[in-house]
């Protein structure tokens, strides 16, 4: 890595309020810059690719933290690692991530509690994408394209914010496209999402005690996979458009006591001996304004089962589309 004449072989550590004002280019370094501790920093034009650890990582930061032109490629490690502090990170929209190693895009840990906004651009075509563990913080995202097994994942007690504009698409996740597990968190999300992927779900929300999720402004694709899931679900969710083909199919289950809003399902191409809508384990209302089932099988499938439900009375289908 290298600052003006200087060449960097290790971690470069800056103190608080320091500010990189000129052009800074790693390749191949190890950790590419991290920062401890430090309260307010600007960074300006930096490029960081194929570090052997993390790109940029943030360890107990306060203050702000202002970049621009903030570019980092491929790193053996997460190519932005924030774990703790307070602070307030903006990434403007000049500013970009491109993974294509197996490891995440970004990684937010350790009770942070501050925000985070990225106007840029974050790809991934491999790895695990977006990683929140223990984010309490407010984040927000404006072009976020992920594929190549790379998902969304808000775990571990995170009780943050988290918005994703029209322009987020995730395509054919190795586990979830989007996975919420024992968290309190809320979740606006306005764009796509794509599975495919055998035995992974395109949705799958477990253990969450609280919080908003909101899919209103997206589109949610499934041709296989496990579609929707809902574990212990106790928050408030509503979607617009759901289409689930391919064996994928909705189940709320296991004492959810959510709130669930669907305003336009269709499911059709179920299998033998499955269900395209399972609520035996919804305690809570569940409104689908819309619902179509057309199954490929008429070998034991089922259209709802609301077998062991105890409150099968509060489940409302308006019609259907067709």
């Amino acid at each position: 890595m290298t600052r003006g004449p200087n060449t960097y072989a290790h971690a470069l550590v800056r103190p608080p309020g320091d500010s990189f004002a000129r052009a800074i280019s790693s390749t191949g370094a190890s950790n590419a810059l991290s920062f401890g501790g430090v309260a307010g920093l600007t960074l300006t034009n930096i490029s960081v690719t194929g570090a052997f650890g993390f790109g940029l990582q943030f360890t107990g930061t306060t203050g702000t933290v202002t970049a621009t032109n903030v570019d980092i490629t491929n790193t053996s490690g997460a190519a932005i690692s924030v774990s703790g502090g307070t602070a307030t990170y903006n990434f403007d929209a000049t500013s970009s991530i491109a993974q294509g190693n197996n490891a995440s895009a970004l990684s937010v840990a350790g009770g942070h509690s501050g925000t985070l906004t990225y106007a840029g651009t974050i790809g991934a075509t491999n790895g695990t994408g977006l990683q929140f563990d223990n984010a309490d913080g407010t984040y927000t995202f404006n072009n976020v394209t992920l594929a190549g097994g790379a998902g969304i994942a808000i775990t571990n007690g995170s009780s943050g914010t988290f918005g994703f504009d029209s322009g987020a698409s995730v395509t054919n996740a190795a586990g979830a496209a989007i996975r919420v597990a024992n968290s309190t968190a809320s979740l606006g999300y306005a764009g796509s999402i794509n599975q495919s992927t055998p035995g992974s779900a395109a949705i799958d929300v477990s253990g969450h005690s609280a919080g908003t999720m909101s899919f209103n402004d997206a589109t949610i694709v499934a041709t296989g996979g496990n579609g929707l899931r809902f574990n212990d679900a106790d928050g408030t969710y509503t979607f617009r458009n759901i289409a689930l083909s391919g064996g994928s199919r909705l189940a709320i289950l296991g004492g959810s006591a959510g709130a669930f809003s669907f305003l336009n399902v269709d499911i059709t191409g179920l299998a033998a001996n499955t269900t395209a809508v399972d609520l035996t384990g919804a305690t809570g209302n569940i409104m689908f304004n819309t619902l179509d089932i057309a199954a490929a099988s008429a070998t034991g499938t089922r259209g709802i089962d609301m077998t062991g439900s105890t409150t099968s009375a509060n489940v409302i289908v308006n019609g259907s589309s067709t």
